[in-house]
Formats: structure tokens, sequence, C-alpha cells
């Protein structure tokens, strides 16, 4: 029976509700390496692709230090190195949107609204993204192990990935264009649409708190936050859209 060490065997006791004893095995360096290349490859173009280029040279500069840690075998702090700067560049192309956006919107008290609105939009984006990213890459982690109850948890974690609020933005974003639009009763049927997938989120978040949470605590290394991040975006958006 294939072996885990004693925090993966006390994740899978939390997970699934069983006890097991195991015996510590170790993360062979070809699988982090291996991670570590994959999640590295787009980075580079991607930091080329920026128009803000000083943030550009601090990431190029962070991508060099992941690669001195990677170089030296440290794997796992490498690996951190290369979330945060996936991280940052979420958040750059969230700033992009919200600018290239400015311009469309309509001026006075509703366009400060809406604008409000947009920057929230972009917020519940960057959020749930960074949830697919997180819950893929610990499922991923998770089929690579040779335990069966390791493998048990990464198809209940395909489940949470599915039932994310990921179509809520373009929800958000049809009711961002009646509003523009002058068109009252098209922005009130929108607002209702938008207010009920918000609704939608929050019971997902109540639903699936403690799977989620044992995610951020996985025993991988693994850094994600999902629930207090997504939970603030949606208690915002849910603010921007009430206010409309």
């Amino acid at each position: 029976m294939p072996t885990l060490n004693p925090l993966q065997a006390s994740f899978v006791a939390r997970y699934l509700g069983v006890t097991l004893q195991q015996a510590p095995v170790a993360e062979a360096p070809a699988d982090l390496a291996s991670d570590f290349e994959a999640l590295r490859s787009p980075l580079p173009a991607q930091i080329a692709a920026m128009d803000d280029q000083q943030m550009a040279a601090r990431l190029e500069q962070d991508l060099r230090a992941a690669d001195a840690l990677a170089a030296s075998g440290a794997y796992v702090p490498a690996l951190e190195r290369l979330d945060q700067i996936t991280r940052d560049l979420s958040d750059a192309r969230g700033r992009a949107r919200v600018q290239s956006a400015a311009a469309e919107i309509p001026r006075g008290k509703v366009g400060e609204l809406v604008k409000a609105l947009e920057s929230d939009i972009v917020l519940v984006n960057v959020q749930v993204l960074r949830a697919i990213q997180g819950l893929g890459a610990l499922q991923s982690t998770l089929r690579k192990e040779p335990d069966s109850d390791l493998h048990a948890i990464a198809d209940r974690i395909d489940v949470l990935t599915d039932d994310l609020p990921r179509h809520l933005e373009a929800t958000l974003q049809s009711f961002k264009t009646a509003i523009q639009s002058g068109d009252t009763p098209a922005a009130s049927a929108a607002q209702r649409s938008a207010q009920q997938q918000i609704d939608d989120a929050v019971a997902y978040l109540d639903r699936n708190r403690t799977e989620l949470t044992l995610c951020e605590q996985n025993p991988f290394g693994l850094p994600l936050e999902i629930v207090q991040p997504l939970s603030g975006a949606i208690k915002q958006i849910r603010a921007s859209v009430d206010r409309l």
C-alpha cells in the first residue's frame, strides 16, 4: 500500500474522515522540478507583455530569484515565489482592465458607482481565477501521488472547482452594460440576475467552507487562499450592485 507522510495522512483523515497510520515518504525532487517548470514556462512572455515596465522589471527580478532557489534544490520556496509572481500578474491585468474601462463609464454619481462596480467585477474575477488555479494545482499534485485516498480527494476538489461562481463576471458585465445604456427595465432585470448569482456564490462558500479550508491547509506546501479573499470580494460586489 502506498505510504503517506504524517501531514498527508492527517489531511486525508480530516478530508475523508478516515484514520491512517503511514510512514513518511518524501516527494521526489523530479516531481517538484516538473511542477516548477510547468508553472514557470508562461511567465516570461506574460511579464514581457506588460505595459508597466517598472512592475515588469520587479517581476523579472523575482523570477530570477525563483530560478536561483530551484537551482539550489529549494523547490518549495521557488514554487511559492512563482505563485506570487502569477498573482501579481493577475492583479496587474485587473488594474489594466479597470483603466481601459474608464472611458466607457458615464459621468456623475451613477458614473462613480459604475466605476466602483467595474473595479469590483475585476476583483471578483481575479479571486475566482486564483481559486481555480490553486485548486487545479492541488488536484494535479494529489493525482501524482500513488495513494487512492488522495485520488478520492482530487475527485472531490474537481467538483469544488466546477461549482465555483465562474459565471458571475459575465452576469455582472451585462448589468454594467445595461446601466450604461440607460435602459432602466433591462438594468433592473440584470440587477436581479446579478443579485441571484451573488446569493448563489455566498451559498457555495457556506456549503463548501470546510473543504475549501482543508484545501488551504494542504500538506504539500501549495499556497491557497480562497475563502476569505473570495468572501470579501463577493461582499464588496454585493454592495456595489445594491447601490445601483
